[in-house]
């Protein structure tokens, strides 16, 4: 399956999410994402999967939830600029579809011109830029060994130059890894030169992968959203999820678990949807699991190496 959704963004409102690269495919492997470690370290484009796969349940999802999309967004498993074919979706979306069309991307590859040309043809972009150097870049994102920090740097600045959409610059702070008041503001004359970019400062809002990438407190966040001159997005997501394309609430809490960590009340929301009283039995068949974050529990799928975060004996490299 490639599309989940529409879910709940705290970016882009009711969100389509269009997954078109194989699970934990990235070019990093963030201390804090919420699908676990990076399994595929990959940093050359390839075409994984058939675009006219994608499009045919792009279209078809996008029918059954006609008015309630405002974005089109390629995210998903992994990094989507490692498609080739992502230029090609964006452009067909663009012409069959009418609806705004996103991509989040962690940047790594906008050194390149194809990635660059691809991603002119989305209405907004989100790009991850959370390091004010190289040192932070490798303790925070754990990047393929060719991808650089100036070299990415470089590329998110030739493509702000040229793009007239919505560019978000997304900065994820993590407690002790960059939210020194010198980093910030070493960090914000680097977003200053990105032309046309609005910054959202950000949380871990779901469980990382490492137990020790944790969110700093309410007043470093205060103190970043104000060095950097950005908007906070710090709250967790509200609404409802797209359940069209799905035949019972197990294929649905799996499916959407997989690319969006479900918080128990949301799973137990969408299990009432298919007249199941509990997410229990699912935990009990070892479907998902349960891990506790932030005095909260969340569901994920079991395939998701979260392990840090369940034992919470893995400790930071100092």
């Amino acid at each position: 399956m490639f599309v989940y959704g529409p879910v709940p963004s705290r970016r882009l409102e009711r969100s389509l999410g269009v997954s078109i690269i194989p699970s934990k495919m990235c070019s990093y492997s963030c201390i804090y994402c919420q699908l676990g470690r990076t399994t595929i370290m990959k940093a050359e484009r390839e075409s994984p999967y058939v675009p006219e796969d994608i499009m045919k349940e792009i279209v078809s999802t996008a029918e059954k939830n006609a008015g309630n999309i405002d974005y089109i967004t390629f995210a998903g498993d992994g990094e989507p600029t490692l498609n080739k074919d992502l230029g090609y979706l964006i452009g067909r979306c663009n012409e069959e579809l009418k609806i705004k069309t996103a991509v989040l991307t962690n940047g790594s590859m906008l050194s390149l011109a194809d990635v660059r040309s691809d991603l002119m043809k989305a209405d907004a972009v989100n790009v991850t830029f959370s390091a004010p150097n190289t040192a932070v870049f490798e303790k925070l994102h754990r990047p393929h060994k060719n991808i650089f920090f100036e070299k990415v740097r470089e590329g998110v600045n030739k493509f702000a130059e040229d793009y007239s959409g919505r560019l978000m610059i997304e900065v994820m702070l993590v407690d002790k890894v960059n939210t020194d008041r010198e980093m910030l503001i070493s960090l914000r004359r680097i977003i200053d030169e990105i032309k046309g970019a609005e910054v959202l400062v950000m949380i871990p809002t779901r469980p990382p992968c490492e137990a020790w990438a944790v969110p700093p407190d309410e007043e470093k966040i205060a103190e970043a959203i104000n060095i950097l001159n950005g908007t906070g997005t710090t709250e967790m997501e509200i609404g409802e999820f797209g359940l069209a394309e799905f035949c019972g609430a197990e294929e649905a809490i799996t499916e959407i678990s997989a690319r969006h960590p479900l918080r128990v009340s949301q799973a137990e929301m969408i299990a009432d949807k298919f007249g199941k009283k509990s997410v229990q039995e699912m935990i009990a068949k070892k479907l998902v699991k349960s891990v506790l974050y932030r005095g909260e529990r969340f569901i994920i799928p079991m395939s998701l190496s979260h392990e840090s975060v369940r034992s919470g004996k893995e400790k930071r490299d100092e």
